[in-house]
């Protein structure tokens, strides 16, 4: 009796076992559909489309589409991120209309945006597979159609399906198609599977036209790289438009599009599916207003932390050199530029800082033409001394790129400013088969000959360059020998020897700045900033101060220090001439007002006047508003003491149409002695084309003391900076 009891008790305890485990299984089945559903489903945020809505039509502004990844860059899937989620909609890029037009909000915080096909995935990267075992977001879904679907928001359509739902074994996938909302169910590998689910749910939604549909070369997926969930698709009408990425903006602080790079971006982020016979994926495309783009590739280009006045000079280059070269790839890739040194480095916005933004912002709408049009300015890091006239380099001869002597340069100082490499006869005949295409040549390399340009540059025009064969063949325009010898040249200012080589640089001591227009956009201050104090007369040539301290930088002191600048190239401080006006009474005060320093009764100081007194004295100027220096930035900073200059240091000047450049040089003479009589030696200065303004060179400039305006009228020739706004027909007037 108690051996049936306890069987019974057994037997019941199996019963209860099997209950719960059932319960379990069914609860965690619901719990994932329910996640996938919660993906899918509709969430009320509200965002105002006119926020995130532009079109150039409409509101007039430029917006430039920047290629981020094209061609073979491309992959089946790309990646993003947004902390807050995303505004989704229809872009339009074309050579006459940029726009963008939000339809649906995406609450995820990632993304991954995919060709439209059968993916498999490993270590988190997606793959096209013709495999359905290995298949893991399937190509093929059911599609509900209806006639109320133009009129209704997406987040109704979701919601409407989820309810005719009477199982959770398919999850509805809003989708764009052709114009037109639309809902889809599952993913499946096979249509004959897609065929099997529709059988199954024909008549599940009576309200709707229930179809399948197949993967689509001119549809995306969007996907969650973490669930493999299908969030969103989408699928172009007539290859006009694609879809668009905005991040939401949550909080009072911007929200960006974040890639696996860990570069931000603001605008829109494109995705464009790509099928050739090279290459399978999405292409990416940022599109962006201008002033953005600006601020994308300044602390790209050159340095965020580099002074104001050539932080100015590059947002008005960067703004111009994407004015010209509009739509310059759209033929091929469907885009304005690039992001790399083929245009202008473009990153986004991790780099963009105060300084970024002022340089930008106080430069806003100016560009810079030659003959009324928009020029193409180009610029490389540094030139060695003189830029090179394009028609050397590339063949085509530009008014503006001319060849331009910059004695200023501090190319020795710089890391890729002097340079030179050795190479064996053998390995540059190897170079130049492989990388020039010059099969004719074989063996090793016997000679090579140099033709410089003209107008007394030490750029390279051409090299003839022959075998021990006797096999001879010519390079011609200095960005063809650049490009063919990059592996030994970083510019085509360079010199070359068997054996050894005797070469020659400048290292500059000073800079001074005489004269110049000042910045482009200062207004006159509201109140006038003005120190009083004394300087001596003669030999002195007054012209700007400015308020820094002992070591040359500006000074937030109520009590400055100005500097005045001497005909002779040398700095005075303001300390020095008032503690000199307490030892002699032959000096001359000066009033320094807007920039401008005023001679007052000017009067003769005795032979014996130390300009450089040992003593050093405190002064009391007194100043209304020190800030307006920043502001105004008619600066001259360097004050080199003349007795750090060697004794073969001699000076160049520079005459400009508004502005003198005086430098100190000593010019430099070395020889350099390879390991092996047979090898050659190249020796250069500069890094880059050559072409324009010198960013090294420019840096100089502004350190100096020269204005924005100033660096761009030096480096391009018979030019002038207008606003926008005052150039009729933009898209007509633009230089080649």
């Amino acid at each position: 009796m108690s051996n049936l009891k306890n069987k019974k008790r057994i037997n019941w305890t199996r019963v209860l076992c099997f209950i719960l485990a059932f319960l379990m299984v069914a609860g965690m089945a619901t719990l994932g559909i329910t996640i996938i559903i919660s993906e899918i489903s509709a969430v009320n945020v509200s965002y105002t489309e006119s926020n995130y809505t532009f079109s150039s039509e409409t509101d007039g502004d430029t917006y430039i589409a920047v290629g981020l990844m094209y061609g073979s860059s491309i992959t089946v899937g790309f990646e993003i991120k947004a902390p807050y989620g995303f505004v989704i909609g229809s872009t339009v890029i074309t050579d006459e209309e940029r726009s963008f037009e939000p339809f649906y909000y995406l609450d995820t915080d990632i993304a991954s945006v995919t060709v439209d096909d059968n993916l498999s995935k490993k270590s988190m990267t997606y793959s096209i597979t013709d495999d359905p075992d290995t298949t893991v977001i399937g190509g093929y879904h059911l599609e509900l159609v209806n006639t109320y679907h133009g009129s209704m928001p997406f987040e109704y359509l979701v919601d409407d399906v989820i309810n005719q739902l009477d199982d959770d074994t398919l999850y509805p996938i809003p989708a764009y198609v052709g114009g037109e909302k639309r809902i889809r169910l599952g993913h499946f590998a096979t249509e004959d599977e897609a065929y099997e689910m529709l059988e199954a749910y024909q008549n599940y939604f009576p309200d709707y036209e229930l179809t399948v549909v197949s993967p689509s070369q001119t549809a995306v997926s969007v996907v969650n790289p973490e669930t493999d969930v299908i969030l969103f698709e989408y699928e172009a009408a007539e290859g006009v438009d694609t879809l668009g990425f905005m991040a939401y903006q949550a909080d009072e602080y911007d929200s960006y599009i974040q890639t696996p790079a860990d570069n931000l971006y603001e605008g829109v982020m494109t995705f464009i599916p790509r099928h050739t016979e090279d290459y399978t994926g999405v292409a990416l495309t940022n599109l962006l207003d201008l002033e953005s783009y600006v601020e994308g590739v300044l602390p790209y280009e050159i340095s965020n932390s580099w002074s104001r006045e050539v932080l100015r000079t590059f947002a008005i280059t960067i703004r111009s050199y994407a004015i010209a070269n509009y739509c310059k790839w759209y033929s091929r890739y469907g885009f304005d530029m690039t992001a790399t040194t083929s245009d202008q480095v473009y990153r986004g916005r991790n780099r963009v800082n105060d300084a970024i933004v002022e340089a930008v912002t106080s430069t806003e709408g100016l560009v810079t033409v030659y003959d009324g049009k928009v020029i193409s300015a180009y610029y490389s890091s540094s030139v060695g001394g003189s830029t090179v006239g394009s028609q050397y380099v590339w063949g085509s001869a530009r008014g503006y790129l001319t060849t331009v002597h910059t004695p200023w340069e501090k190319y020795a100082d710089y890391n890729n400013g002097l340079w030179y490499t050795e190479v064996t006869p053998e390995a540059l005949c190897n170079t130049l088969r492989t990388k020039g295409g010059y099969t004719e040549l074989s063996g090793a390399i016997a000679s090579i000959e140099v033709e410089t340009v003209e107008n007394n540059s030490d750029y390279v025009y051409s090299l003839t360059v022959t075998d021990t064969s006797g096999n001879t063949v010519k390079i011609n325009r200095s960005d063809a020998v650049r490009t063919t010898l990059s592996t030994y040249l970083k510019s085509a200012n360079f010199t070359v020897g068997q054996g050894s080589l005797e070469r020659t640089y400048d290292k500059v001591y000073d800079i001074k700045v005489v004269g110049g227009s000042g910045p482009i956009d200062t207004p006159d201050p509201e109140e006038p900033f003005s120190v009083k104090g004394y300087v001596t007369n003669d030999p002195l040539l007054i012209s700007e101060a400015l308020i820094i301290d002992e070591s040359g930088e500006i000074m937030y002191s109520e009590y400055p220090v100005a500097y005045v600048l001497t005909s002779t190239g040398r700095k005075v401080s303001m300390n020095s001439c008032i503690a000199t006006a307490d030892n002699y009474d032959d000096v001359t005060p000066f009033e320094y007002d807007k920039n401008k320093v005023t001679l007052l009764d000017p009067e003769a100081l005795p032979d014996d006047f130390d300009e450089y007194p040992e003593t050093s004295f405190e002064t009391e100027a007194e100043t209304e508003d020190t800030e307006e220096i920043m502001d105004t930035e008619t600066v001259k900073i360097d004050d080199s003491d003349p007795s750090d200059f060697s004794e073969n240091a001699y000076e160049i000047t520079s005459d400009y149409e508004n502005v003198t450049i005086i430098t100190t040089v000593e010019t430099i003479t070395e020889t350099l002695t390879a390991s092996s009589s047979k090898n050659f030696i190249f020796a250069g200065k500069g890094w880059g084309h050559g072409v324009g303004i010198s960013q090294y060179g420019a840096k100089d400039l502004s350190d100096a003391g020269a204005s924005a305006e100033d660096i761009i009228s030096i480096y391009f020739t018979g030019v002038e900076i207008i606003h926008r706004s005052e150039i009729p027909d933009e898209e007509e007037n633009i230089t080649e």
